[in-house]
């Protein structure tokens, strides 16, 4: 018997393993891949997926994965709504989110985060890596954590590389779906509210990378500020003052977007 496989009792918490998926049938199975690569002993995790009703074959994969995941398949509002549909379904001390593609940084990883659970914090950040499709993989710059750097988007951390308590995301309302494709980004600026978290040195996951909230441009910045002015209850002079860091990210955004064309030219 393989040590993930040790049938005695365990005093370790249990972790919530959610995987998002919609039309993403490798991705999803790269993911279900690195769960099962993981060296934690099996009774210390679960692994829930979500999936949206795709017709990519993904739906047939999951009849095939029966025997060790907690799964669904039905249409829904969106990935934040399909997060909190995991929530629901999980059943852990803490959770964590590796979307269909996202992967753990090795087969250690898991268990370094349940030995870093032990000691019962709220919530836990670790490393991560963007794998950057097309490039060259870089580690991300976002610990140590300083809750004004991710609240003004300086320094926002890597949800897939962040692991929370199951009673902290009820007290939390879980993830809201007011703000578009920054839902992750809210849900921490939140929780760094209610206490700050533990910090793992190590990298724990590695992610693809590409979605709305790296592409949004423009977008980010304003979405960033009104999570800001709605959470803080920012006033006038306050909301403006916010609006000017809001123009220098958005100058910066186009500075480096400039330098990706000309280096493509």
């Amino acid at each position: 018997m393989t040590e993930h496989e040790d049938s005695r009792p365990s005093t370790n918490p249990r972790v919530s393993i959610i995987t998002i998926a919609y039309e993403n049938r490798d991705g999803l199975k790269s993911t279900v891949e690195s769960v099962l690569a993981q060296d934690a002993r099996r009774s210390d995790w679960e692994l829930v997926i979500v999936d949206g009703g795709s017709m990519d074959g993904s739906f047939e994969y999951l009849h095939s994965i029966d025997h060790f995941a907690n799964w669904s398949s039905q249409p829904d509002r969106g990935v934040y709504h399909a997060m909190n549909i995991g929530l629901g379904r999980a059943s852990g001390d803490y959770h964590i989110f590796l979307n269909a593609g996202d992967i753990f940084f090795d087969t250690e990883s898991l268990s370094t985060v349940i030995n870093a659970l032990v000691t019962n914090p709220t919530w836990l950040v670790g490393g991560a890596m963007h794998m950057n499709p097309g490039g060259a993989p870089f580690v991300v710059a976002n610990r140590p954590h300083r809750w004004e750097r991710h609240a003004l988007g300086f320094q926002p951390h890597c949800h897939q590389a962040c692991v929370f308590r199951a009673d902290l995301s009820s007290v939390l309302g879980g993830y809201s779906e007011e703000f578009g494709f920054a839902g992750d980004f809210d849900f921490i600026l939140r929780a760094g509210l209610v206490e700050s978290p533990l910090e793992v040195g190590e990298i724990i996951a590695r992610y693809e990378g590409g979605g709305k909230s790296a592409t949004g441009g423009d977008e980010t910045p304003q979405l960033l500020h009104r999570i800001r002015v709605e959470r803080m209850q920012l006033g006038r002079i306050a909301s403006a003052i916010d609006m000017i860091v809001v123009r220098r990210q958005q100058l910066r955004q186009r500075a480096v977007s400039v330098k990706r064309r000309l280096l493509l030219k």
